[in-house]
């Protein structure tokens, strides 16, 4: 009797909980229980997704029965042309965005995070379908940031592939990948049906102290952001994809809590640095580009927001960089503007100072009510009716340029072929695998070694299965210990410490995995345990690795450890899922010695004696891992003084990482060995063609030339 009650009570919670649990869940969590083929399964979400639209579309009786009216006069339509806004329905258009598209018809609209491919794709072609205005003035720009598109869904499956980070790009620096990348990411928006991305962000990484750190950056070097701006935005374009770069003037990421962003640079200095990379993507053709909220105090002593700057907008960016496309200015609606202006206020300032479009993050309802107050202050002269004319006239030109109207709305069946692809999968693995860092390595404790370095044990708050599984496939006695302090609380308590190190002396080798780069990481109390770690494995005889995750920041207290490795994936929100499956799994090859290879260019020409054999050792060129350090790190007590420069990163030992080396030495002569013997027989100058092969075939090619000598010249010149 006692078990049937409580198996009573336990359906009863089973089915309170199953019924409190969102649509967008449910059918995951059906799917875990129910056995049904992943076509049957796919087809069936789909729709529950359409079921879940048509629900939202009767959900308000009231505002459906008419049809809604759209604004009237031709100012009105006009000025809804110039708002971005954001939607709020999570499988498509709710009520509200459906009221608001059908009444104002803004000019852009940007899709909110989605659980899966073939939601936004039916998403987007709900917004190209009901568009106020759409025969007057196109249909709108349809938006996302690919990055931030996954809605996280905690324990259930992603259906999208990993994104690598632009500060892993950064570390990687190697520009074929980094065109592969930007051509993947072309090509699952334009399955899903965007015609816009928002980015890439273009502002340095920060220079101020204790700065909001973002791995949404490519680094603190001007020239390379610049050359990298101009791949992914050029790859973005050559398939119709709008890339629409964030962040102009720069600074937005220097920025601290509870306080605006604030650029610091010198204007002497701003065209070498933080506007580099935005004349590079303006150089290479961008039709639209986005002015932030941050503060520009050497730019404009008004104390005016950058988006609010007519020195910015109309000095700097259209006269300085002569920029000619849209300018999108805010969030609008952002707290760093209206904490003493009104929304409203806001908006006349941005687009008197030279905004074309002005973005809105918040209720539609906002965005209607500037709409409106906007029309009424054209009608009484406040704003010139000239001054929205030509912002709508450049905004139409982009629509045309990119043919928005004869774009066909997205077939869901394209979108649903992304969801099951593997290639953007590799494509991330690909930079993972070349931006992993090693920061140092003491005593040669990498790459691990099958026997010598076990066992091994994997030990953190978060991803220590994902690194164990990784591992597995390599070595066959690795154990794990997760700390369940760091997991839930950050800091690691006394108690996790001991469980951790209680098998130290039988081990070979401990990887400690710690976040890094975010507020709680930089707490006393979560650093002080980490160190705590490091210093009871090392008390114990046992070596220790750490594995960094996140953007690169302080590791003085971890400086005990025998070797640090510092990787850039962008970390879900506490109870989201792991979508960092690409950046252990390159982790993992990278520590085995699985790393990919870089040759080091040549600084000057090879001298060698016609007739006298030379030495040539790949070993003294080659290096691995190849990632190296986008920003500086500083010590914790003096942050003017640099621990590890941008640009750094050390090599382990590459002999076990070469599979073949091949030599072409420009004579017709070849050897095939990491280390070979030749003689030039004739002097002159010979093009040496050095071939690698790495552990998973990647061949890697570096050219280098030798300057052969007569011997008697030779001879003399040593006399000399």
């Amino acid at each position: 009797m006692k078990i049937s009650t409580v198996r009573l009570i336990a359906f009863v919670i089973l089915g309170c909980v199953l019924a409190s649990i969102a649509p967008a869940q449910e059918s995951a969590l059906r799917r875990a229980v129910d056995p049904v083929s992943p076509t049957e399964r796919s087809e069936r979400e789909a729709a529950e997704a359409e079921a879940e639209r048509a629900a939202e579309a009767d959900a308000s009786p009231s505002e459906e029965t008419a049809e809604p009216q759209p604004i009237g006069g031709t100012i009105g339509p006009a000025i809804a042309q110039m708002m971005m806004v954001t939607l709020g329905g999570t499988q498509g258009p709710n009520p509200s965005d459906r009221q608001f598209l059908r009444t104002i018809g803004p000019g852009a609209v940007i899709i909110p995070p989605v659980t899966r491919q073939t939601v936004a794709a039916a998403y987007v072609g709900d917004v190209m379908r009901m568009n106020a205005f759409r025969a007057q003035y196109g249909p709108p720009l349809i938006g996302t940031d690919l990055f931030n598109l996954p809605r996280s869904q905690p324990v259930f499956r992603s259906y999208f592939a990993q994104m690598p980070s632009l500060m892993a790009i950064a570390a990687a620096d190697h520009p074929p990948a980094t065109a592969r990348f930007a051509e993947a990411t072309a090509e699952q928006l334009k399955a899903m049906g965007f015609s816009l991305h928002l980015g890439p962000a273009l502002s340095l990484s920060p220079d101020v102290t204790g700065g909001i750190s973002s791995v949404q950056s490519l680094g603190s070097d001007p020239a390379f952001a610049a050359r990298t701006a101009s791949t992914i935005c050029t790859a973005l374009m050559a398939e119709s994809i709008i890339p629409m770069c964030t962040g102009f003037p720069g600074g937005g990421n220097n920025r601290t809590a509870g306080a605006p962003p604030v650029l610091l640079t010198a204007t002497q200095q701003l065209g070498a640095r933080d506007l580099l990379p935005f004349r590079a993507a303006i150089e290479a053709g961008v039709p639209i580009m986005h002015v932030g909220t941050t503060l520009v105090p050497t730019i404009d002593p008004s104390g005016s927001p950058a988006c609010l700057s007519p020195i910015v907008m109309q000095e700097y960016l259209r006269g300085h960089l002569g920029f000619e496309g849209v300018i999108v200015a805010g969030p609008i609606d952002s707290p760093d503007l209206t904490a003493n202006r009104s929304i409203f206020e806001v908006a006349r300032e941005a687009i008197m100072a030279g905004a074309d479009m002005l973005v809105f993050t918040g209720e539609l309802n906002t965005a209607a009510a500037t709409v409106e107050r906007l029309m009424r202050a054209v009608e009484a002269g406040d704003i010139p009716e000239e001054r929205i004319r030509a912002s709508v006239a450049r905004i139409a030109a982009l629509k045309a340029e990119y043919a928005l109207a004869e774009r066909a709305a997205p077939r869901e069946a394209v979108a649903r072929r992304q969801e099951t692809s593997r290639t953007y999968g590799e494509i991330a693995y690909e930079i993972e695998r070349r931006s992993v860092t090693l920061l140092y390595d003491n005593g040669g404790v990498l790459p691990l070694r099958e026997g010598a370095s076990e066992p091994i044990l994997v030990t953190g708050g978060h991803y220590v299965v994902e690194l164990d599984e990784a591992l597995e496939r390599h070595f066959r006695r690795v154990l794990i210990q997760p700390l369940k302090s760091a997991e839930h609380g950050g800091a690691i308590l006394d108690f996790d410490v001991q469980r951790a190190v209680r098998q130290a002396e039988a081990l070979g080798t401990v990887i400690a995995i710690f976040p890094v780069g975010t507020p709680e990481s930089r707490t006393p109390k979560v650093r002080g345990g980490q160190r705590d770690l490091v210093a009871a494995v090392k008390a114990r005889g046992t070596r220790i690795v750490v594995l960094l995750l996140g953007h690169p920041d302080n590791i003085d207290h971890l400086l005990e450890a025998d070797a640090i490795i510092q990787a850039y994936p962008s970390l879900p929100d506490r109870g989201g899922p792991p979508m960092i499956t690409q950046t252990i799994r390159a982790v993992a090859d990278v520590m085995v010695g699985q790393g990919p290879i870089r040759i080091l260019p040549p600084v000057r020409d090879i001298e060698a004696v016609a007739g006298s054999p030379e030495q040539y050792n790949a070993l003294e060129v080659v290096v691995t891992p190849t990632g190296r350090l986008p920003v500086a790190i500083s010590t914790a007590r003096d942050t003017g003084s640099v621990l590890f420069p941008a640009g750094h990163g050390v090599p382990y030992s590459t002999e076990a990482t070469i599979r073949r080396a091949r030599w072409e030495f420009g004579d017709g002569g070849r050897s095939n060995g990491v280390s070979t013997q030749y003689t030039h027989k004739t002097p002159g100058r010979y093009p040496i063609t050095l071939s690698i092969e790495d552990q998973t075939r990647e061949q890697v090619d570096a050219t280098f030339h030798v300057v052969v000598r007569d011997p008697a010249d030779a001879t003399a010149a040593a006399a000399e």
